[in-house]
């Protein structure tokens, strides 16, 4: 809704695919959305990084948050 409706850039950092579908094609459910797969989770926190410098996204849906350096990342890029 936010891209098809409301005209939003918007970016999904996807850690296991379940959000934007596990093909090279998203799922159509995203919209217009773009989406950032993350290839390790342990990189999880560059991935979000590198997705505001090269994407300027104003809404980002990041997926599994789940240690201290992606929460302090999260809170960097807000």
């Amino acid at each position: 809704m936010l891209t098809d409706e409301h005209m939003k850039r918007v970016l999904i950092v996807d850690t296991s695919n379940e959000n934007g579908g596990d093909e090279d094609v998203p799922h159509e459910g995203i919209g217009r959305a773009r989406r950032m797969q993350v290839p390790k989770l342990n990189l999880q926190h560059n991935v979000m990084t590198e997705a505001v410098e090269y994407h300027v996204p104003e809404t980002i849906i990041i997926d599994e948050i789940g240690s201290e350096v992606e929460a302090l990342a999260a809170n960097t890029i807000a």
